[in-house]
C-alpha cells in the first residue's frame, strides 16, 4: 500500500448468514469491519453453524519495493542480446530474417509485490 494511504475499513461477506465472524480475535456483527488507519495485517475468522473455521488473512504492506529490475524478458520470436542482467539496461532484440510475423516482448518485474 502506497505510503500516505490509510485503511480504515474491510467490507467482508460470509457466504452463509448464519456464520460468525471475527476481526483479530474479536467477535464483529456488521460486515463492514473497522480496521483502523495502522493495519497492516487483517485476521478474519468465519465460523459455521456446525463449528468448522475458516480463517483468512489480508496483508497490506506499507513499504514500497526498492526493487525496479526485471526477473526476465520473453521474446516470442528472437532473442534479447545480451542476456538479461541487473547491471546492463540497454538491450538488442535479434529477430531471425525467417520471421514474418508480429513479435511479443514480454517484461517480468521482479518485485514479488504485483502492481494491480
Amino acid at each position: 500500500m502506497p505510503k500516505g494511504v490509510a485503511l480504515s475499513t474491510v467490507k467482508a461477506a460470509k457466504a452463509d448468514s448464519t456464520a460468525s465472524m471475527m476481526l483479530d480475535g474479536q467477535k464483529v456483527s456488521s460486515e463492514q469491519i473497522n480496521a483502523g488507519p495502522s493495519a497492516v495485517r487483517v485476521e478474519i475468522d468465519i465460523t459455521a453453524q456446525n463449528g468448522s473455521v475458516q480463517a483468512y488473512v489480508l496483508n497490506f504492506p506499507h513499504s514500497p519495493s526498492a526493487n525496479a529490475y526485471l526477473s526476465a524478458v520473453a521474446v516470442s520470436a528472437g532473442c534479447l542480446y545480451p542476456a538479461l542482467s541487473a547491471s546492463v539496461t540497454d538491450y538488442d532484440v535479434v529477430i531471425p530474417e525467417t520471421v514474418h510475423g508480429p513479435v511479443t516482448i514480454t517484461p517480468f518485474l521482479a518485485d514479488p509485490i504485483p502492481a494491480c
